[in-house]
């Protein structure tokens, strides 16, 4: 498990971390999960690696919590499979109760490719974390093919920007214009925004000067193990990580 800072831009600090998944190859060291959950997912060991991602993450920021992060959150990608598991919700009831995890500490990132396969289920899984307390951030937002018709319907708090889109903010204008929309639409469905791989002041600057709320990205840290994560927030959970731009 590796752990990646997210920020808000009203205050510069860290609200949270997103749970990143290696794989520790004997040979090749340490594999993305673009390179080989394509393969994972093809079999049902995705669900027993979902599962376990929930139960060690959470242990892990459990313990951050207890150590002084009293309001850090947890967020975790949920593949298809999972989300479409018969028993999704029940599991995550188990893993949490065994845990001992606050869910109102929990995010679950979920594509909107996905939420679009089958809307009445993913209506009601949506409306099921909520009761729960869970907060749902759809990822990779900009990108899939879903309608906006569908946005209104879902119980959601986040719009995840897509980094690809993130990436071109300083040399296209028409990804420009496709986050400044994004971001106005968040804002008056009253949704947050967040903005993923961040990697320069340029990209920061615009994305607060267009009220981005939330971003994540190598600007703040790449993704660390546990043990350097608990020395990141040992040292910088109550300080203010965002370059001091002035986009005025």
């Amino acid at each position: 498990m590796f752990y990646q800072p997210q920020i808000g831009y009203a205050n510069g600090k860290m609200f949270g971390v997103e749970a990143l998944l290696r794989w520790n190859h004997p040979k090749e060291g340490l594999i993305k999960p673009e390179d080989f959950i394509a393969i994972v997912e093809d079999s049902e060991l995705i669900i027993e690696l979902g599962e376990w991602v929930l139960s060690e993450s959470s242990k892990q920021v459990k313990s951050w919590q207890e150590q002084g992060c009293e309001n850090l959150y947890l967020s975790v990608n949920v593949s298809i499979k999972q989300f479409f598991h018969h028993n999704f919700i029940g599991k995550i009831k188990e893993i949490f109760e065994e845990t001992g995890y606050n869910l109102e500490r929990l995010d679950l990132e979920i594509t909107e490719s996905l939420a679009i396969k089958d809307v009445e289920y993913a209506k009601d899984i949506f409306d099921k974390l909520r009761h729960l307390g869970i907060s749902i951030s759809m990822d990779d937002f900009g990108t899939g093919y879903s309608s906006l018709n569908h946005l209104k319907n879902f119980s959601i708090d986040r719009l995840k920007i897509d980094g690809s889109l993130v990436r071109d903010i300083e040399h296209d204008e028409k990804a420009r214009t496709i986050i400044d929309t994004i971001i106005v639409m968040a804002r008056n469905l009253k949704l947050l925004s967040l903005a993923e791989q961040v990697e320069t002041v340029e990209q920061e600057a615009y994305l607060k000067s267009i009220g981005c709320n939330e971003v994540q990205g190598y600007l703040y840290s790449e993704p660390l193990t546990g043990d350097d994560m608990g020395e990141f927030l040992a040292n910088n959970y109550n300080a203010s990580l965002l370059n001091r731009v002035d986009v005025s």
